[in-house]
């Protein structure tokens, strides 16, 4: 009869494991993960998903705009870099409200910079006020954004009119 004797070595048990769990981790994410055209959302509220909204160029911000129907002017009146609150207080909760309802959500972004372009809306009905559209960009995608009047009685809703 012949018997072998192993010396087994904590340590490489403990790196062998390790090795194990990060690797099935890897692939969770990558099984879960969800890819580009799976991260169509409906904005529009009128049934159609839009499957694109990468907003890199200044043509593919003003197309994701130009679906909902708004006419802007072609340069935005701002560009500037927006904090995202690392803790959302009750503003900022009613604001992501109003992005999940239109298939966006900001939690993502808590505590990181995202960039605001503002575009002057041109076809806004019913009003004289200064209108603006403002898009958040993270990714080179829209995160984010709002209709807003620029009065101080004004309003803002998502990106569908709500007439």
């Amino acid at each position: 009869m012949l018997l072998v004797s192993l010396k087994v070595n904590k340590k490489i048990i403990r790196m062998v494991v390790g090795a194990g769990l990060l690797l099935l981790v890897a692939v969770a994410i990558g099984i879960f993960r969800p890819h580009r055209q799976e991260l169509a959302v409906n904005l529009s509220g009128d049934g159609a998903v839009m499957k694109n909204y990468t907003a890199q160029t200044a043509a593919e911000r003003l197309a994701f705009i130009a679906q909902f129907g708004w006419e802007v002017e072609e340069e935005p009146v701002e560009i500037e870099e927006v904090l995202i609150p690392a803790q959302f207080d009750a503003v900022y909760d009613s604001y992501n409200t109003m992005q999940r309802a239109q298939g966006l959500d900001l939690t993502r972004y808590q505590g990181k910079m995202v960039k605001r372009f503002a575009y002057q809306v041109l076809n806004y009905p019913g009003t004289a006020d200064e209108v603006r559209l403002n898009l958040l960009i993270a990714e080179n995608k829209v995160v984010g954004g709002d209709v807003c009047s620029m009065a101080l009685d004004g309003f803002m809703h998502g990106f569908k009119y709500e007439g």
